[in-house]
């Protein structure tokens, strides 16, 4: 599995679980999108995985597969 999917699986388990403790919807997808937001991105910088469809303004071009 790559780290999108994982990130996609992790996500909508996380959602879900969040659901089930009887959080409000809006809360959840506010909260689950900006915490898997900032995963993404720091996974990017520090793992050097590629989760992000398009390209890295600060590099110039389209980051390296």
């Amino acid at each position: 599995m790559e780290a999108n999917e994982i990130l996609v699986l992790s996500m909508f388990g996380s959602f879900i679980i969040l659901l089930f403790l009887g959080i409000p919807v809006a809360w959840v997808l506010g909260g689950v999108g900006v915490a898997f937001a900032f995963i993404g991105y720091y996974a990017d910088i520090y793992l050097d995985t590629w989760t992000a469809r398009f390209h890295h303004p600060w590099t110039g071009g389209k980051p390296a597969l």
